[in-house]
């Protein structure tokens, strides 16, 4: 091309071409330093809407400063001949845009996505809170420079508080594959959950590898981004964790109410899923060595996430059945990397085959008794449809009954000996009256026969009743030694008065005996930053992150923190006796071993 200098922009080269505009690569000659200027096309100069466009995207950008949002240096115009030249200069981004690392359609490392995920929210952070809303995200416009930054670009359809509102004759705003569905239905006031189902759809695509609403025509692509809800990223790609397709999934929200209200509750997110999953999305350095060599990359961080899964995977196998299925989780997690990994193979047989003996059923299965339904009434008798009446069990039922009446008319019988109602088993002698301190008060040992060793203690306890009434009478000075009958009912009070010997024993203001060991503890909370193995004394005792605080005994106690891709921590710490509701709560962000 002929080089041309354009308003103090020197064109070199042109790097990117679209239906309203041609970017090229040029020298601000005053400062000569490369800068991006884009250029209205020729056609579209006299289109009113158009040049409003590209003096609103000059206008928006300009007034935002942030590292994930391209910096606008100038806007103008310039009279060239018989026609005129709209341009923007801003900053040149050296690297590659997101749409150019998409197009292999096997998506991003889930690092990387995230990562990428959380720079464009700090940047939309920014712009919503500037009030300006883009209504254009989408992958062409996302820039992955060689430093590792992600910016954000192209504000030509942004909507500011502080701008007039544009209206675009005919035209839907935003790019079809991405807008949300109030953009898609023509709501010109759409606010930052329009962005957020746009960085919903960009996240959904880096994570799958495909568009969420993929059709073949405009319609059809709006159609769907009506009315159809896109399959689970992590059934597409099982390497996505759960909380990272659950963020998606909320972005992606047909219902604006039910979307995240702000990008800030999804870097929350973000940084949650990143902590629980153990993967490290500060800083740059990762952008930086995967837009260097994509490929490369990728062989790198699979391999780094293999070893960190198997050992997760042996840290759950140690802890046994209680953490089998988080064990067999890595496994599954190691082989969708690696298909042919033996050790993982066999780890995993041995898991699932544990496993099936934890459900194996013991003896013969128990019979699940018939429902209502499935029995029917026979002369009488309940009989399951496809069994024979059993007449031995009927036989057997009423001997049963006639011992259970027996029984209980001998225990019935005993009581009332206990309480003094000694009748006579005779139906013709009257029974003596009761409780009227009367009766015989000669011990009942007196007139029993010499005891045979073949006599049961009931038949003990009948016998000499029924001898007392019958041979001894009442003496004439019963009446001067009233109640001694109840003599026989002091194994009744006994039994009555052992229960409450038995509750005097605990007094409930007493406190707590000391334990035999007079040891306190104390209680330690770590957060690491991006995760590392825990030793206390060279005892490996957990792994970040913690679900709860761990019990260490108060004094000097060597900590250290291994994670393999960083530095290893080490300190003495002197622990104070502590609780477990106030642990000493230590956050540390470990250095990795280039110091990055």
């Amino acid at each position: 091309m002929m080089e041309r200098t354009i308003r103090g922009f020197k064109l070199v080269e042109p790097i990117a071409r679209g239906g309203m505009a041609v970017v090229y690569k040029a020298v601000q000659t005053s400062v000569n330093r490369f800068v991006a200027v884009k250029e209205l096309h020729a056609h579209l100069v006299q289109d009113s809407e158009f040049i409003d466009r590209f003096k609103r995207e000059a206008t928006a950008a300009a007034n935002l400063h942030h590292e994930n949002i391209i910096v606008v240096f100038d806007y103008g115009e310039e009279q060239l001949g018989d026609n005129k030249s709209y341009i923007i200069a801003m900053e040149f981004v050296e690297g590659k845009s997101l749409k150019e690392l998409l197009v292999d359609g096997k998506g991003l490392p889930i690092a990387v996505a995230m990562n990428i995920s959380s720079q464009i929210c700090r940047g939309l952070e920014h712009a919503h809170n500037q009030g300006v809303i883009h209504r254009d995200i989408k992958p062409a416009n996302i820039m992955l420079a060689k430093d590792g930054y992600v910016k954000i670009a192209d504000f030509g359809l942004a909507h500011s508080s502080q701008l007039p509102s544009m209206t675009v004759t005919g035209a839907t705003l935003g790019t079809p594959a991405y807008m949300s569905p109030e953009q898609a239905a023509g709501n010109r006031k759409a606010d930052q959950r329009a962005d957020i189902f746009s960085l919903g759809a960009v996240m959904y695509e880096m994570a799958a590898g495909i568009k969420p609403f993929l059709a073949e025509t405009y319609p059809a692509t709006i159609t769907r981004i009506l009315t159809h809800n896109p399959d689970p990223v992590n059934k597409i790609n099982p390497a996505v964790p759960v909380e990272f397709n659950q963020i998606i999934e909320k972005c992606l929200h047909k219902d604006v109410d039910r979307r995240h209200a702000n990008v800030s509750e999804i870097l929350r997110e973000l940084q949650f899923c990143a902590e629980k999953n153990h993967i490290n999305i500060a800083g740059t350095h990762m952008i930086r060595d995967f837009v260097a060599n994509p490929d490369e990359f990728e062989k790198k961080y699979h391999a780094i996430l293999v070893k960190q899964f198997m050992d997760r995977g042996m840290y759950f196998m140690n802890l046994g059945l209680e953490k089998i299925d988080d064990a067999i989780e890595m496994f599954i997690k190691i082989l969708q990397l690696q298909p042919d990994n033996s050790l993982a193979k066999e780890y995993l047989e041995k898991l699932n085959n544990d496993k099936k003996k934890i459900h194996k059923p013991v003896g013969d299965p128990v019979k699940k008794p018939p429902g209502p339904d499935s029995v029917r009434k026979t002369a009488g008798k309940s009989v399951v449809p496809g069994e024979k009446p059993n007449r031995w069990g009927v036989v057997a039922a009423g001997i049963s009954l006639i011992v259970l009446i027996a029984a209980g008319i001998a225990f019935f019988g005993i009581n009332r000996i206990k309480n003094g109602d000694v009748s006579a088993p005779q139906r013709n002698v009257p029974p003596p009256v009761r409780q009227t301190g009367m009766e015989p008060q000669s011990s009942p040992a007196e007139n029993l026969p010499p005891p045979k060793a073949e006599d049961a203690p009931v038949a003990q306890q009948k016998e000499p009743a029924t001898a007392k009434i019958e041979a001894k009478k009442p003496p004439p000075n019963a009446e001067v030694v009233p109640q001694k009958v109840k003599k026989p009912e002091k194994p009744r009070e006994t039994v009555r008065k052992e229960k409450p010997k038995q509750m005097v024993a605990v007094d409930m203001n007493q406190k707590p005996a000391p334990p035999a060991e007079n040891v306190e503890y104390s209680y330690l909370m770590l957060k690491v930053n991006p995760w590392a193995e825990i030793y206390i004394d060279g005892k490996l005792v957990g792994k970040t992150p913690l679900q709860k605080p761990i019990q260490v005994p108060a004094g000097n106690h060597e900590v250290k923190l291994v994670n393999p891709e960083f530095r290893e921590f080490k300190k003495n710490i002197n622990f104070k006796p502590k609780t477990p509701d106030r642990p000493l709560t230590i956050n540390i962000s470990l250095e990795s071993v280039g110091g990055k």
